[in-house]
């Protein structure tokens, strides 16, 4: 089976310095995102609408209080309540703080499904957990345990014990559930660049090989975080930036050698030069 298209994420992933250190054959549009962060933006592209449309207002696309983000009845009725009382004037409409479980917004491999398009979702940011759909969802950061990861269940058997640790280097380093926001930074700063570039580059091709491993579909789309995390930890400059966007080409190019497909699009959510995020490409 041929892929139509295929769509490769990178968080963070700047046009200005993927126009430098890309391969010649890609054209890169630079695109403005009103969010730049990670799970409002991210979910803009899923959505095609609005933050406060779509709600998902916070950097992982989580709440703060994880308690009730982690038990989705608990989670759907609470934010049914919120909704109720938006309706009645007690609080805002406004959508806030909503999650990928509470969502009842259209996605846009839920448009496809509809439309008997099979879709592979892989390690997309802020879609966990899983939902229904036709196809295959192995859902991403920040993620807990394989049971909320995989649909169909039964695909839980390809996906690595470790998947949530190698899905993101936040994870990799911390718990997401139980730590601050930030507390991955100092302990990637304490690895040091050469050894968080080497676990990247490792965590990434595990990935691959997963993702390579599953039926293949008519729209795919994988996503990869590391741009954004060492960007982060170390700054997006000289050897840092070299080595950063060297192994986004090279993930492209095992994906154009490896992967059968007529069209690929490589999308972001924000750029990231220095400290600096800018762009989308």
């Amino acid at each position: 089976m041929t892929t139509r298209i295929l769509v490769v994420g990178f968080d963070a992933l700047d046009y200005e310095l993927f126009s430098k250190f890309a391969f010649p054959e890609y054209s890169i549009i630079p695109l403005y995102s009103p969010v730049p962060m990670t799970g409002p933006a991210w979910s803009s592209i899923y959505t095609g609408l609005s933050v406060p449309n779509h709600g998902i207002s916070e950097g992982w696309g989580r709440k703060k209080s994880s308690f009730y983000s982690r038990h989705k009845f608990l989670d759907d009725f609470l934010w049914s309540l919120r909704k109720l009382a938006g309706y009645a004037g007690l609080k805002p409409k406004l959508a806030d703080h909503q999650t990928y479980s509470t969502s009842r917004d259209d996605f846009l491999w839920d448009v496809l499904s509809r439309n008997d398009i099979d879709c592979k979702l892989f390690n997309l940011p802020c879609t966990y957990p899983s939902r229904k759909l036709n196809g295959i969802h192995v859902a991403g950061f920040p993620a807990r345990g394989k049971r909320n990861i995989c649909y169909p269940s039964g695909i839980a058997d390809h996906i690595p014990d470790d998947f949530c640790k190698k899905s993101d280097l936040i994870q990799h380093v911390s718990n997401p559930y139980r730590d601050g926001m930030g507390s991955y930074k100092p302990r990637l700063e304490e690895l040091g660049f050469d050894r968080v570039m080497k676990i990247a580059r490792e965590d990434s091709f595990e990935l691959l090989e997963c993702f390579m491993s599953l039926a293949e579909c008519s729209f795919e789309m994988v996503q990869f975080s590391f741009v954004d995390r060492i960007g982060h930890v170390f700054g997006m400059e000289g050897e840092v930036q070299e080595k950063a966007y060297s192994l986004v080409n090279d993930i492209l190019t095992y994906l154009s050698q490896k992967k059968n497909c007529e069209n690929l699009l490589i999308v972001s959510d924000h750029g990231f030069q220095s400290g600096d995020r800018k762009s989308v490409v």
